[in-house]
């Protein structure tokens, strides 16, 4: 039995089955028995004889925090299938009446009585919890003599934890190496970025002859010409040829991109757009809440900011610097938040629990430390990625694909919207959410839309 290699069904498990010989009787039904267990329990706590656990029903075995034995398919002889999906609200049923079989054999010694008055013959192939253990066994039923029903049951399976696969080995195949110029692309987007932070940071605003302050694109433009990358007095004159990009053209683009010292991704970093009409920071710029912002430019966009209940008497007490992000298809949520500041921890941990988050992805160092003061429980997964310095990119971006696929081993998407931060929540953290958005787009279309989806980010946070 092993986890759905997919996305989308990280709560379904698949199970290979093997027909069973008949010479020693004719079997009427095949039973899948699904055991889900108590956090923290493995195969030694459960009995030596499967036969002697009391079966229950999906909905009672998964009622609160409840845990037990339960039939999730069955089926006959004739109707046999080789892999059944457990968790995928279909299931089958079969008469194990003995009169509806021809077929009267013997039957091998070794098989236990059954005992009919115990079993619970609701077949429900339920949902699964998830980042649950599950284990079960086949149960076989034999026509026996003078039409008795005898049965047989197999070895407990190994568990499985819902939401992780087991993770290949492999690492030089040819889906890794275009991956990499994937994760490379961004990377190099992400470098402008720092390079621009770094250039405001050292020499301050700039203005023009008017006053009007330059705005990202401006400066870029600006501090190329300043350093002799392009000619003087003259505009990006060669933007690279923007949409999709199949996976077989990927490394040629990259290569062609990255010639002259990138001079081709300059020219698209400086095609992104950098500001909407139709957004607006007013909360970010509200008198109550500057101090809660790390950077004064960085700020939350109104129409897509996270909200949290506010509290009354308190002004601004809704207000966190965070965005809500749509992944691919917007088949997975992210909430793109900066690193808590020493005023802010407490909104920060009323964000994971007003809004449901179960997983954490910190992509900065540790700088500050939250108390814990609460009076309930609940389980956050926290994936800390140590190798990505600030104003720096990943030294191997094959690090960075291994950390996203972990993250996504153990993510299903009714766990909340995944929270992702770094310091401003914009660098690394729209890096990240770009990245990951892009393998599932190369996934399913067999091509990235770089530049398209970038836009789409700085639509809904200030990238």
């Amino acid at each position: 039995m092993h986890r759905k290699n997919n996305s989308n069904n990280c709560r379904q498990l698949e199970l290979k089955l093997q027909r069973v010989s008949e010479r020693n009787g004719s079997i009427l039904c095949y039973k899948v028995v699904i055991i889900k267990l108590p956090k923290g329990q493995n195969l030694s706590k459960l009995p030596e004889n499967p036969q002697s656990l009391q079966l229950s029903t999906h909905e009672k075995v998964h009622q609160d925090d409840g845990h037990g034995a339960y039939v999730a398919e069955a089926f006959t002889s004739e109707d046999f299938v080789s892999e059944v999906v457990i968790g995928d609200n279909h299931q089958r049923n079969c008469d194990i009446n003995p009169s509806t079989s021809d077929r009267k054999r013997h039957i091998i010694q070794d098989s236990y009585a059954n005992n009919d008055m115990q079993e619970v013959e609701l077949v429900q192939d339920g949902v699964l919890a998830p980042s649950t253990n599950y284990t079960g066994y086949v149960l076989i039923k034999v026509q026996g003599p003078n039409d008795t029903i005898l049965t047989k049951t197999s070895p407990y399976f190994s568990p499985i934890l819902t939401g992780s696969p087991p993770t290949p080995t492999s690492s030089e195949s040819p889906l890794l190496v275009i991956l990499g110029v994937i994760c490379g692309i961004i990377l190099v987007f992400i470098a402008l970025g720092v390079a621009l932070y770094l250039i405001r940071h050292k020499h301050g605003p700039q203005y023009l002859e008017n006053g009007e302050r330059l705005g990202l694109t401006a400066l870029l433009f600006r501090t190329i010409n300043r350093n002799g990358h392009l000619p003087r007095g003259g505009p990006l004159s060669k933007i690279p040829k923007l949409g999709p990009i199949s996976a077989d053209e990927l490394p040629a683009a990259f290569i062609e991109r990255h010639v002259d010292s990138d001079l081709l991704f300059q020219s698209e970093f400086e095609a992104l757009p950098d500001s909407f009409k139709d957004r607006t920071t007013n909360a970010s710029d509200a008198p109550e809440n500057l101090s809660k912002n790390r950077y004064p430019d960085i700020k939350a966009y109104d129409q897509t900011r996270v909200r949290l209940p506010a509290i009354d008497g308190i002004p601004g007490s809704d207000y966190i610097n965070a965005n809500f992000i749509e992944g691919y298809k917007s088949r997975k949520t992210f909430i793109c938040a900066q690193g808590p500041l020493d005023r802010t921890v407490t909104d920060f941990w009323r964000m994971l629990w007003e809004h449901r988050v179960t997983v954490v992805v910190m992509l900065t160092g540790i700088e500050e430390h939250g108390q814990d003061g609460l009076t309930e429980e609940r389980e956050v997964l926290h994936f800390h990625f140590v190798l990505w310095k600030d104003f720096l990119a990943p030294e191997q971006p094959s690090w960075l694909l291994r950390f996203i696929k972990r993250v996504n081993e153990h993510y299903c998407s009714d766990r909340g919207p995944l929270l992702v931060h770094c310091s401003a929540g914009v660098g690394r953290t729209g890096t990240f959410v770009a990245i990951d958005s892009l393998l599932q787009q190369l996934e399913e279309e067999g091509r990235i839309d770089v530049f398209a989806h970038v836009s789409t980010l700085r639509h809904q946070r200030n990238f």
